[in-house]
């Protein structure tokens, strides 16, 4: 090779390296929402354990002046551990709406110990289950003497409590808070997205940044970051409230890490919550394997009640206790 042939290949580099790094012109809005849509068709059910941690851990006397109660307690070392089960199916045959036609099924179990004032403390397990129609709830713990209840109630599982997930870091996050939408269909509505011009630099992640602005003001409302390197992944999503002093950022969703689940499809692995100004968050980090697709039905999200569980049933309006089994 030449020296004049290997500066025109270094140029070339050098060119490519400029536009890949320096702008986002080579993806439109409609070509981001098909990879959101296709990473939203992707997942169907997801299986995983995780700890959600208070970042830094409360104290008893900070809990206290915060919350300007008495007889709190807080989670030992501020951690919970879950395993957690979801499944999407759909809820509505209205698929000419804008908003979602889907919802989630949940089963989750948190295990946590419980640092009480006047050094009590115990062990406390709480177990929940969505079926799409029916919403049941164990609780193990207490103190000084260990209580077992259980409820079972129609309410429906409110698709909020899924923010606080993993799920609520993901391409679902918009589906699962007040927008109640998904994130492709709010990328297609031209009058509402306002395209970045940059790669910006989010923790280990290559983004685009892309403002979502509300229906009638046009001003800032949402601004999601996608990283490039990961097939368009969302890693940020950031909150403004308008006010007096114009628009301020009110809190930030960030993904930490991300996890392969399937061809070209990353999930969540770790992630923080945090308010803007705050020096306190709120996040989690998976502690096994991420599951995707593993066929789990209606069945799998029920909760079988133990002997001596004390139930309240809404449904049926009465109150038991379940009973040992005879032999």
């Amino acid at each position: 090779m030449t020296r004049k042939h290997l500066c025109y290949l270094i140029c070339v580099v050098v060119g490519l390296y400029i536009m890949l790094e320096g702008n986002c012109w080579a993806i439109t809005s409609d070509e981001l929402a098909d990879k959101c849509q296709s990473a939203e068709s992707a997942i169907r059910d997801v299986s995983l354990e995780y700890e959600w941690r208070n970042i830094p851990p409360w104290t008893l006397e900070e809990l206290s002046r915060s919350a300007q109660i008495t007889n709190v307690g807080i989670f030992k070392d501020g951690v919970i551990e879950f395993k957690f089960k979801a499944s999407r199916f759909l809820g509505s045959n209205d698929t000419n709406s804008v908003y979602s036609p889907y919802r989630w099924r949940v089963l989750s179990e948190e295990s946590a110990t419980v640092i009480a004032e006047g050094g009590k403390s115990w062990d406390n397990f709480r177990k929940q289950a969505y079926d799409g129609r029916i919403y049941k709830q164990l609780d193990v713990g207490g103190w000084p003497t260990p209580a077992q209840s259980g409820s079972i109630s129609a309410k429906e599982s409110s698709q909020g409590e899924l923010l606080l997930t993993p799920i609520g870091f993901s391409v679902f996050r918009l589906e699962l808070g007040p927008e109640g939408v998904l994130l492709s269909t709010l990328l297609r509505r031209k009058d509402m997205v306002r395209m970045g011009s940059s790669i910006e630099k989010v923790n280990d992640f290559n983004t685009i940044c892309v403002d979502l602005l509300q229906e009638y003001s046009k001003l800032l409302c949402i601004r999601i970051y996608f990283s490039v390197n990961h097939n368009y992944t969302p890693v940020k999503y950031e909150y403004f409230n308008a006010g007096p002093a114009g628009i301020k950022l009110a809190f930030a969703v960030e993904v930490q890490s991300l996890a392969p689940v399937a061809n070209g499809i990353w999930f969540p692995s770790s992630g923080i919550i945090q308010s803007a100004g705050s020096q306190r968050a709120d996040g989690f980090q998976v502690t096994g394997k991420i599951v995707v697709n593993d066929g789990l039905r209606k069945e799998d999200f029920n909760i079988e009640f133990q002997p001596g569980t004390k139930v309240s049933d809404n449904i049926s309006g009465r109150e038991y206790t379940v009973a040992a089994e005879s032999k």
